[in-house]
């Protein structure tokens, strides 16, 4: 199966550039382009094929890739959008986040991690490097805090209620630190082999294995809530 591509950013080109380079990826072509989100969303409406995925600047004029993504998330949620800017405040990525982006690559990230994301999105739903997942966590949590911060909010799917048990669902909230497993099961006063034991018991009933899914997983179905600092 060719994973179709769609391209929005106001520079022509930096969507000529990208539009190489996936070009030289197998089972990748772009379908559809934009130089802002009100012009792609046009183009979207009318499109015969629609994108599996699409790549989504940041900052444009008329309509920012915030709003388009929000726009997305709602009315296609089927696509699923990957924030590609020159922005790498954890502002810029929590807004990105909360709109739906499925990751966030800087615009100077590799040809090869470029590709990684792309296959990670379209097969798991998710994809955040290590050091994106360690700066994002680090601005929220304070280690003699984290127990304060330990409240359930209401997932999207809300059969995640029946399907994650309370103590899943602590594990999961304790995934979104920088704690280690070890560090997690003393929080959770169980053994490590116990602490492990749930966390494969959430992988397997979400279906992502590593930890960097699990904590946008977290994030975007409501588990757990950051909140940014403005310093």
């Amino acid at each position: 199966m060719r994973i179709k591509i769609a391209l929005v950013d106001d520079h022509q080109l930096v969507r000529s550039g990208i539009k190489k380079i996936i070009d030289d990826f197998a089972n990748y072509y772009v379908v559809l382009e934009g130089n802002n989100g009100n012009d792609f969303l046009k183009k979207l409406s009318a499109a015969p094929i629609k994108p599996n995925i699409v790549l989504m600047d940041l900052s444009m004029p008329i309509m920012n890739g915030i709003e388009t993504t929000q726009y997305l998330t709602k009315h296609y949620p089927e696509i699923k959008t990957i924030a590609l800017s020159v922005h790498d405040d954890i502002k810029s990525i929590n807004a990105m986040i909360k709109a739906g982006a499925r990751a966030y690559l800087a615009k100077d990230s590799s040809p090869e991690l470029l590709e990684e994301t792309i296959n990670t999105v379209f097969k798991v739903g998710y994809y955040y490097d290590r050091f994106l997942v360690k700066n994002f966590v680090k601005k929220d949590w304070q280690e003699n805090e984290v127990d304060e911060k330990f409240h359930l909010h209401e997932p999207k799917n809300k059969n995640l209620l029946v399907q994650l048990s309370a103590r899943e669902i602590q594990l999961l909230q304790l995934l979104c630190s920088e704690f280690t497993m070890k560090e997690i099961a003393e929080k959770m006063g169980i053994a490590y082999n116990t602490a492990n034991s749930y966390r494969d018991n959430v992988a397997s009933k979400i279906g992502i294995t590593n930890r960097i899914g699990m904590v946008m997983y977290a994030i975007n179905n409501g588990f757990y809530k950051p909140k940014i600092n403005d310093d």
